[in-house]
């Protein structure tokens, strides 16, 4: 019974706690928040809300007003020009140091595009959408942080994604792009001009090999898995293409055995005249004077 009646009390205070309004900050005036002694009963951010609320308020403990629309609009615009004189000063720094073509961009923001090759082998690999965007983010990430390191450097453009081998087979892992200035002259490699120092009149094209084990950039788990799925498929042709090879060269050799073997069952039918003429013929033959 002790129990009961302690229920029913409990319950009925709760009813009358949960039947106050809940008011929030943002819809009592200042005057009723400063002459309060104990805060109102609001919602549960209320001591987020008022701890901002302590912390905007003045010495005489009034908060301060807030600024008309057009003046923070005007803040902003003011502070937008500044940028952007700010912005063409250096680009004037720039174009004195760089040339008139100077238009600004650095590698960080350089545009990087992908040559045919290079868009062939993403759609040999099957990437499409996103999985295709991170992959060309992953090279684009990639050539930028090479180009900071090329003076003049503005543009880049990728001619072959990451991959073994190539024109070297022990070639580890690249992937060969080239590097364009302002004006699209391209930007040579340092193995090019040394090529065309040891071979005067030479003209190799200048891309680069980029190693992506010179950077932290992690390759997207789709790129990856497809490139090594393209692998499996390359190396089991090559394996199919090499057993047809081998096929092919055993059918031939076994194909002149036949004819050797043939001839010479001919041969020892033949007798000593007929072997004589038919040797006399050939000469004939050959010296281009054939009996008729």
């Amino acid at each position: 019974m002790r129990f009961s009646r302690l229920f029913v009390i409990a319950s009925c205070f709760a009813s009358t706690i949960f039947a106050l309004p809940v008011t929030s900050l943002e819809h009592l005036p200042d005057s009723s928040l400063s002459n309060r002694k104990s805060p109102p009963f609001v919602a549960r951010d209320f001591v987020v809300e008022a701890s901002l609320l302590l912390q905007k308020r003045t010495s005489n403990g009034k908060a301060p007003a807030r600024l008309p629309a057009h003046v923070i609009a005007a803040q902003r615009k003011a502070h937008k020009v500044a940028k952007k004189n700010a912005k063409a000063v250096r680009v004037a720094a720039a174009r004195a140091r760089y040339g008139a073509g100077y238009t600004g961009k650095r590698p960080a923001n350089a545009k990087i595009t992908f040559g045919k090759e290079a868009t062939a082998r993403l759609d040999a690999l099957g990437l499409h959408k996103n999985s295709r965007k991170h992959a060309k983010n992953y090279h684009k990430k990639i050539m930028k942080a090479e180009m900071a390191k090329i003076p003049e450097a503005a543009t880049g453009r990728v001619f072959h994604l990451v991959h073994e081998g190539g024109s070297d087979p022990n070639e580890k892992s690249h992937m060969t792009a080239g590097v364009y200035k302002l004006n699209k002259e391209p930007i040579k490699s340092p193995w090019a001009l040394e090529k065309e120092k040891e071979n005067p009149g030479s003209t190799p094209k200048g891309l680069f090999h980029f190693y992506p084990e010179n950077h932290r950039f992690r390759a997207p788990k789709a790129f990856v898995a497809a490139a090594a799925e393209s692998q499996a498929r390359q190396e089991a042709a090559a394996a199919e293409a090499q057993a047809a090879k081998e096929a092919e060269k055993e059918r031939i050799n076994r194909e002149k055995q036949d004819r050797a073997a043939e001839k010479k069952r001919k041969g020892k039918l033949m007798s000593e005249e007929e072997k004589k003429a038919a040797r006399s013929a050939r000469k004939d033959a050959k010296k281009g004077l054939v009996k008729t």
